[in-house]
C-alpha cells in the first residue's frame, strides 16, 4: 500500500496558514524593521454599548484615577481607567459638537464652533461662561492674520499646570494661555514652510509642557515646537508607506517626547522619536484587540498609557507599548 504522507502535506500547510492568519488578525501589525511591542489593556464601551457610538473625541484627566472623558452629543461620559461608567454629564448650555478638556479642578472646557468660543462648565455640567482670552491685541502677529473677533478655536490641549494650548483653525497658529486666559506665546501659522500648517487638525502637549506638536492633515506631517514656541522640526511625510501618513488626524506625545501620529485611513498609529526617526507602527484595519476602524482621536496620559477613539468599532481602546532602545 502506498503511503499518503505526501497528500497530507498541502493540507497541513493550509491548516498552519489559517492559524497564522487568525493569530495575525488579533495582534498588532508590524512595519518592516520596527521595534514595537504593544499590549492591549481593555476596551471602554459603556453599559451594554449604549453610551459610545462613533466616538471621535476623548480626553484623560491626569489625576490619581486617570478618568476618561468622552464627548458625545449633549453629554460627556466619564469612565474610570478600568472602563466603568462613573457619570454622564448633561451639558446644560447648547453647544456645537467640539473637543473638551478638563483642568485639575474638574472644570470642563468645550470648544463651541458657532460662534467660535471656549465654554466653561463645572464638574456637574452647569454652564459657567465663556473663557475670556486676553492679550491678543498685544501680539506682533503677521499682516495676514484675519480672525475677525479673535481666535477661532478648533482643537486644544492642556498641561499639568492648566495652561491651555489653543489651535486656531483659521490661521494655523496655536496660542498658549495661562489658567486665567492670558496669552503667553504663540507659534505656527498658515503655509507650506517648516513650522507652518495648511490644514491643522490636532494639537498635543507633553505632560510637562516642554513639547508641543501640531498635526497638519493636508501636508501629512507633524510640526514640533518647544515650550517657547520655537520650531524644532517636521516629523513624518505624506504617503502610504513606512513612516508616511495617508490621513493624519491626531497626535500625542509620551513622557520621552516620542511623537504618535494617528492615521485614520490606514487605521494605524505611527511612532517617531523626538529627533524625527520613524520607530514603528501598531494597529491596522480590523475589529480585534489592537485593531481599529477609522480611529478619530489619540491621547497619552502621564503614565504613557495610550487611549484611542476607535470610532467605527464604537469603543475607546486602552493600550501600552514597549519601545526598544
Amino acid at each position: 500500500m502506498k503511503s499518503n504522507r505526501k497528500s497530507k502535506i498541502p493540507c497541513i500547510f493550509l491548516y498552519l496558514s489559517i492559524i497564522a492568519l487568525v493569530i495575525t488578525n488579533n495582534s498588532f501589525s508590524h512595519a518592516e524593521g520596527q521595534r514595537i511591542k504593544a499590549i492591549h489593556i481593555l476596551d471602554i464601551t459603556g453599559e451594554d454599548n449604549r453610551h459610545l457610538y462613533r466616538p471621535t473625541r476623548l480626553f484623560v484627566l491626569n489625576n490619581s484615577n486617570n478618568d476618561v472623558y468622552v464627548r458625545q452629543k449633549g453629554y460627556i461620559y466619564v469612565f474610570s481607567n478600568e472602563g466603568i461608567l462613573l457619570s454622564d454629564i448633561k451639558i446644560t448650555n447648547k453647544t456645537s459638537a467640539g473637543e473638551s478638556v478638563v483642568n485639575s479642578k474638574g472644570l470642563i472646557y468645550i470648544i463651541k464652533t458657532d460662534p467660535p468660543s471656549i465654554q466653561i462648565f463645572n464638574p456637574w455640567g452647569s454652564y459657567k461662561g465663556n473663557m475670556n482670552i486676553r492679550g491678543l491685541e498685544k501680539l506682533s502677529l503677521p499682516g495676514d492674520y484675519h480672525t475677525g473677533n479673535g481666535i477661532t478655536p478648533s482643537r486644544f490641549s492642556i498641561d499639568r499646570n492648566d495652561n491651555l494650548y489653543i489651535l486656531d483653525r483659521a490661521t494655523g497658529f496655536y496660542f498658549v494661555t495661562n489658567p486665567d486666559g492670558e496669552i503667553m506665546h504663540y507659534a505656527g501659522g498658515y503655509g507650506k514652510e517648516k513650522g507652518k500648517s495648511i490644514k491643522p487638525v490636532d494639537i498635543a502637549v507633553s505632560f510637562d509642557g516642554k513639547r508641543i506638536a501640531v498635526a497638519d492633515f493636508y501636508a501629512g506631517r507633524i510640526n514640533l515646537f518647544n515650550n517657547n514656541g520655537q520650531f524644532i522640526r517636521n516629523i513624518g511625510k505624506p504617503g502610504g508607506g513606512k513612516g508616511e501618513f495617508s490621513q493624519l488626524v491626531g497626535v500625542a506625545i509620551d513622557s520621552h517626547y516620542n511623537i504618535y501620529g494617528l492615521d485614520r485611513n490606514r487605521h494605524l498609529v505611527l511612532i517617531f522619536s523626538e529627533k524625527g526617526e520613524f520607530i514603528g507602527e501598531f494597529g491596522g484595519q480590523g475589529t480585534g484587540k489592537g485593531w481599529f476602524l477609522y480611529p478619530g482621536d489619540i491621547y497619552i496620559d502621564s503614565k504613557d498609557t495610550i487611549y484611542i477613539a476607535d470610532t467605527l468599532n464604537n469603543r475607546i481602546q486602552v493600550l501600552k507599548v514597549k519601545i526598544s532602545k
